[in-house]
């Protein structure tokens, strides 16, 4: 289960994530899904951690723009300090 969340607590949340995160691009998806993934988690999808939909990045001519806050999910959230 996911959430939806703004873009300040995505990028606070893959900050504060303890281990490395995988960027990843999911081309054959449509909207393109851009993912951050814990490979210790498992092989994706059980990886991914937090994603957006890459065409949140776009305007209707596809040059880049800011990001809005639509399409940020928190896949995973982060594990407790005391957890093994």
């Amino acid at each position: 289960m996911s959430r939806q969340v703004t873009k300040e607590e995505f990028d606070s949340h893959i900050r504060a994530w303890p281990r490395t995160l995988e960027f990843n691009i999911y081309g054959a998806h449509e909207p393109p899904l851009a993912t951050f993934n814990d490979f210790t988690l498992g092989n994706w999808p059980e990886s991914v951690v937090a994603s957006y939909n890459k065409d949140d990045w776009l305007d209707d001519d596809g040059n880049e723009v800011p990001p809005r806050d639509t399409g940020w999910r928190i896949w995973r959230e982060l594990p407790d300090e005391g957890a093994k």
